[in-house]
């Protein structure tokens, strides 16, 4: 066994201390059912993620930095593993984007590297693991994947605005760099009616993204208070006034980076 492998193992076993004592203090109610699920998942997101080829392995995608050795076959669910990276951050679980979109991943003249291309995937969507993730300074998770399910986390613009973070992954199909541009302006257009990749930059900030987690939540509890993207747009645009709602969707990204730097966490 290698460090990395130890250090897995190890960060499982406290994961496995951890549920216990959370279930001894009545904090059980934090965490979705536990039980591993031996089906394939029933509710799914469709997300994009990229991945690296190789020259002398065609048809084979692999992970861009972690577990990058290993290939990911198309069209069957891979579990995510928990494999501590030097240099990266510990917030185990598959990577991927609303939008086949990560910039800081291009090269300077904004061209995609050699070897790299995107994937259509799903992540399973039947466990609720937002709850947990929002009650952490960073808004993510740390040290657990979430099985079973998946979470949004906020990120700059130019890492595609938000990445969700699932605990298995199935890829459905590569994509050619033509699919990647109509996904994009497509998606694009549903939202601001013909603005295309001009409007997609306000709906992927990390301020839109934050205003997503708000609207999928008030679908689930029933809030009414809950703003939506439309309404962060609503307010950098000035369009029709500045609600409350509104107000809020800028202002509570600012309120959290503040206390991030001011804990230092």
């Amino acid at each position: 066994m290698n460090l990395r492998e130890a250090m897995a193992r190890a960060a499982s076993r406290m994961m496995n201390i951890r549920r216990p004592i959370a279930a001894a203090l009545g904090a059980t109610a934090m965490y979705p059912d536990d039980e591993a699920d031996a089906a394939d998942p029933m509710k799914t997101m469709k997300a994009y993620k990229l991945f690296r080829t190789l020259k002398d392995k065609p048809g084979e995608l692999y992970p861009l930095f972690i577990g990058k050795k290993e290939p990911v076959p198309i069209g069957e669910w891979v579990d995510a593993q928990h494999i501590p990276t030097k240099g990266f951050a510990e917030r185990p679980g598959w990577h991927a984007g609303t939008l086949p979109k990560a910039d800081h991943l291009m090269k300077k003249d904004g061209t995609m590297q050699d070897g790299r291309v995107w994937a259509e995937v799903e992540l399973p969507a039947d466990k609720n693991w937002q709850q947990i993730a929002d009650t952490s300074v960073t808004k993510d998770i740390k040290g657990m994947v979430p099985e079973g399910g998946y979470y949004r986390f906020p990120r700059p613009l130019n890492q595609g605005g938000e990445w969700l973070i699932g605990g298995s992954l199935k890829v459905n199909k590569q994509l050619t760099e033509e699919e990647v541009r109509n996904i994009i302006d497509s998606n694009a257009k549903k939202v601001f009616g013909g603005a295309g990749l001009v409007g997609a930059a306000s709906l992927y900030s990390p301020e839109a993204a934050q205003a997503r987690q708000y609207k999928d939540r008030a679908e689930e509890e029933g809030l009414e208070d809950a703003y939506s993207p439309f309404d962060m747009i609503q307010a950098a645009t000035g369009g029709g006034g500045l609600t409350l709602r509104a107000a809020r969707a800028l202002i509570d990204p600012v309120i959290n980076y503040g206390i991030e730097k001011f804990t230092g966490k």
